[in-house]
């Protein structure tokens, strides 16, 4: 999931149109790299944790064939914030199938993509109503909500730069920027591990740095501007913090 913090400092921001001369994404992404489990993450503003993160990926399977379903949970408890999103996804391409995103316990969108076609509802914030979506874009599409897994998916090498088309339920059709841009050893909850350094977001001046490991592609966190998130040894206490 996209890092909540980061995306109330740059909310609703354009997507813009990419080089197409970029790594080919498709054939970068392998869902078999995903793997079952659970993980948590501290969000903190500067020095102070203000909140956790929740990501649970679990094998399931849907009408098509075999899936992914991740739900990732956000709670920052001091700004009342409760983000839950649930994606269904094609657990060999990472396809998005269906999501569902809910804040404060009120549903703000409800997708499915099928046949090429996106279709659903979502919350308009400026009209505070429903509205449809159904559209049809050219090519294939990833769903914009999904940040860490799918950078845990991909065949990452340094200089790598990938540009997904993407939709996002706020912003709809645009294209993620993903670039390694190098290599790092950083301590972590499980020792010193080597990690790429891979800037991604909608847009090159609004970049969010995750922090993923070389060898097996496991997510250790990521830096933004005054925010950052660190993966924890376990999910103890997470539900009372929440």
């Amino acid at each position: 999931m996209r890092l909540l913090l980061a995306s109330l400092v740059f909310l609703a921001v354009p997507a813009v149109a990419q080089d197409a001369t970029t790594t080919a994404w498709s054939s970068a992404i392998d869902g078999d790299r995903l793997k079952e489990g659970q993980t948590c993450f501290a969000l903190k503003a500067g020095e102070d944790v203000v909140g956790f993160q929740r990501e649970t990926i679990t094998p399931d399977v849907s009408i098509e064939g075999p899936a992914w379903r991740i739900v990732s949970q956000q709670v920052l408890p001091e700004r009342g914030i409760t983000f839950v999103d649930h994606f269904l996804l094609d657990r060999e391409t990472l396809a998005p199938i269906a999501f569902h995103s809910i804040l404060n316990g009120q549903e703000i969108a409800r997708l499915s993509y099928l046949n090429g076609r996106i279709f659903g509802k979502r919350f308009d914030r400026q009209d505070k109503s429903a509205k449809p979506v159904d559209l049809t874009p050219e090519g294939p599409v990833l769903d914009g909500n999904l940040w860490g897994p799918l950078l845990a998916a991909l065949d990452l090498e340094e200089g790598m730069q990938l540009r997904p088309q993407i939709y996002q339920y706020n912003d709809g059709l645009g294209r993620f920027v993903i670039d390694v841009t190098g290599v790092d050893t950083i301590e972590t909850v499980d020792g010193p591990r080597e990690v790429y350094l891979v800037d991604m977001g909608f847009s090159e001046d609004r970049l969010t740095t995750y922090l993923i490991g070389t060898a097996d592609g496991t997510e250790y966190g990521t830096r933004a501007d005054g925010f950052s998130t660190t993966r924890l040894p376990s999910c103890a206490g997470v539900d009372a913090a929440g």
